[in-house]
């Protein structure tokens, strides 16, 4: 098997996804990037390859989730590599191993600087003047726990996203007026979340959700504190932190049910993972929005429930 064969089935085995075969040794000594969620405009993955003579030593990355794998091939993989080989692939890769953790360490101290600057001076909801678009969109909703990023171009509802192990923040998510969603680019999301609803130290019950549209909702219906976990695939890695900040609170978790996402693909990740989360926790209570007979196959959580009621005129006051 060839070395960029071999390179890249570790880039698959580590992030799901890969460079094109041809590109992997095509910046040897310096990152190439690539999409570790299949989109084209995303550039989370990493992947650095030194040449060291006999061999490749080359590290793969993810800035979404902290990932970082080190592995070693042969320039040809037709002999075994003596123990002089090995001796000096090891030293490299340890150099190498040195260089990415410094950099990280500038990298993130640099991004945390930046979401600090960004978070402070984006403008408070008193000082908006006008609602988002997205909140009205959205339902009118009101703007709880949120700052808003705006200039000639842009018009950006800022999220907090905190770390519950430590109390700071992390990053910031940004929504966009025609709904388009994102972390910050180049910080970490996984494990990040943010709360709607004071005193949680206090609170008996904590309810998890995906979206803040959703969570914002859900805290207006149960007047109950919620965690708003950004997405489905970070539902564990913020209750696994949640569980331990909170141990003797009540969770429940109000699930996104993706119905078009099932007719399309056959699969539905609100409701899967929510029901992996469950097998992890057993007591948590599982929640999902009952839609009506007849409702659009478009409508997936609990804000888009409400506002269709609300639209058919069947939402009680």
């Amino acid at each position: 098997m060839l070395p960029a064969t071999i390179i890249r089935e570790a880039c698959i085995s580590a992030t799901g996804y890969a460079p094109d075969e041809h590109l992997i040794l095509s910046k040897l000594g310096r990152w190439l990037r690539f999409s570790t969620t299949g989109k084209p405009a995303d550039k989370s993955g990493g992947l650095k390859v030194h040449d060291v003579g006999d061999c490749y030593v080359y590290l793969i990355t993810n800035h979404r989730d902290g990932l970082s794998v080190k592995g070693t091939t042969r320039t040809s993989n037709t002999q075994i590599m003596t123990p002089e080989e090995k001796h000096k692939a090891q030293q490299q890769r340890r150099m190498l191993e040195q260089q990415q953790r410094e950099q990280s360490a500038r990298k993130r101290r640099m991004l945390s600087a930046m979401v600090k600057r960004i978070w402070k001076t984006a403008k408070k909801p008193q000082e908006w003047g006008n609602p988002h678009p997205y909140l009205t969109k959205k339902g009118d909703l009101p703007a709880l726990n949120i700052r808003r990023y705006t200039s000639h171009k842009r018009d950006v509802l800022l999220l907090p996203m905190v770390d519950l192990t430590t109390g700071k923040l992390e990053s910031l998510y940004l929504i966009y007026p025609n709904k388009f969603k994102r972390p910050l680019k180049g910080t970490q999301s996984k494990g990040l979340c943010m709360a709607i609803g004071r005193d949680l130290d206090k609170s008996a019950v904590l309810w998890l959700a995906e979206g803040y549209a959703t969570g914002l909702s859900l805290h207006l219906e149960v007047n109950q504190p919620v965690i708003v976990c950004f997405s489905a695939g970070n539902l564990q890695p913020v209750t696994d932190k949640l569980v331990q900040r909170y141990p003797a609170a009540e969770l429940k978790l109000c699930a996104d049910d993706d119905r078009a996402t099932l007719a399309k693909t056959g699969k539905n990740p609100g409701i899967e993972y929510a029901v992996k989360l469950q097998r992890r926790y057993p007591t948590i209570a599982l929640y999902k929005p009952l839609f009506p007979p007849g409702s659009p196959e478009g409508l997936s959580d609990i804000n888009d429930l409400i506002n269709w009621q609300r639209n058919q005129g069947r939402v009680e006051a």
